[in-house]
């Protein structure tokens, strides 16, 4: 929803995302996605330093890059294995799923939810909503995130006052962002 509207999302038909009839070429900046890797707080504390925090977004061409970059940030995985994490609370990172390639393009469906809750996000993130395709008890509305910074900002609001900063996102130009959580503790 823009200005009180719906718009009209479809996306992906022939590699162009279709905001109402105009479609957004690809091109080599917009094929980016962004993965995230979020921490598990294995032995009741976070890691948190100069590179790492609650959650870690990188942009990356593919899954395999993604976990590169992290890795050099200094994310590790298999914790538990190498007797670096508790394995009563589990491993701290994991590897994004491979069935989607984990990674995030923009606009980002991020999920079905009632009217009401929508709205909410389309006024505090400048999400845009529609129809839902699918139905989910009452939740009839489908939201999508139009860029990784209110995606980001979202996530450290809602999942966030673990770590500050909460979410941190490395774009492949060398710029890099932190969020915190904006919402009263």
């Amino acid at each position: 929803m823009r200005n009180g509207k719906v718009v009209d999302l479809i996306q992906v038909k022939t590699g162009c995302i279709v905001i109402g009839s105009n479609p957004i070429k690809p091109t080599k900046k917009n094929i980016m996605k962004f993965y995230s890797f979020d921490q598990n707080n294995s032995g009741g504390r976070f890691d948190v330093d100069d590179k790492v925090c609650h959650r870690v977004i990188v942009e990356a061409k593919d899954t395999d890059e993604a976990i590169g970059l992290v890795e050099n940030l200094g994310v590790y995985f298999d914790g538990c294995e190498n007797g670096m994490d508790c394995d009563c609370c589990g491993d701290r990172w994991y590897r994004p799923w491979r069935g989607d390639d984990g990674g995030m393009t923009f606009p980002y469906s991020y999920g079905v939810y009632t009217q009401e809750e929508a709205n909410a996000m389309v006024k505090e993130y400048g999400c845009i909503i529609k129809p839902a395709t699918k139905l989910l008890r009452n939740r009839d509305t489908e939201v999508f995130f139009t860029t990784i910074e209110d995606y980001s900002q979202y996530m450290a609001d809602s999942h966030g006052g673990w770590t500050t900063p909460e979410v941190r996102i490395y774009f492949k130009d060398g710029t890099v962002k932190e969020f915190n959580s904006k919402k009263p503790e």
